[in-house]
């Protein structure tokens, strides 16, 4: 039977986490997400709260998850699409059965609303939007917080990052040289 996919629209609530494993040599990023339904105030109409709270983790894989890690934080509002899938185990201590609902993500966005992006593509290093900074180009085994020989065994955390070198000037729309520098303003 087919699964059915599904978009949420939210804030992260957390740095996104990030996991290699050896045996596969594949990445994984965790992101929670916090969405909600905005409904105007019963006793005040001119408010809007929120209501309906979701908390849900968001699993991507691959190149994927390695963007992930580099480009989003916590508070960011992302959109995420994937399937919900349910994941079961068996508690250790009292063999009580668990579950949890998280979402297997196959796209994640910044939802653009409250920002301006610069692009990069994996492959091609060198495209940019004119006058956009890159994220620095660094090891994306640096960025993870566990790194695993196999499913089965952890090796526990990974090196902690290197530190990301100063940004360079770019070239703005009139060539002129434009700085980067004092918070990665993109000077559109």
């Amino acid at each position: 039977m087919a699964q059915t996919t599904t978009t949420i629209l939210g804030n992260l609530t957390e740095e996104p986490t990030l996991q290699y494993f050896e045996k596969s040599e594949s990445y994984k990023a965790r992101l929670r997400i916090a969405s909600s339904r905005r409904v105007r105030d019963k006793k005040n109409p001119e408010l809007w709260v929120d209501t309906d709270p979701l908390f849900i983790d968001v699993d991507v894989w691959g190149p994927l998850a390695v963007n992930c890690k580099k480009s989003l934080g916590k508070g960011m509002p992302v959109l995420a699409h994937g399937t919900l899938v349910t994941d079961e185990w068996v508690e250790k201590d009292t063999k009580q059965k668990r579950q949890v609902v998280r979402l297997r993500g196959y796209s994640v966005g910044l939802d653009l609303t409250r920002y301006v992006i610069a692009s990069q593509r994996v492959d091609i290093a060198g495209k940019n939007l004119i006058g956009a900074a890159l994220p620095a180009d660094i090891d994306p085994r640096s960025l993870c917080e566990r790194v695993w020989e196999n499913p089965d065994s952890p090796l526990g955390p990974a090196p902690a990052p290197a530190p990301a070198p100063a940004p360079e000037p770019v070239a703005g729309p009139d060539g002129a040289s434009v700085s980067t520098e004092g918070g990665g303003d993109v000077p559109f």
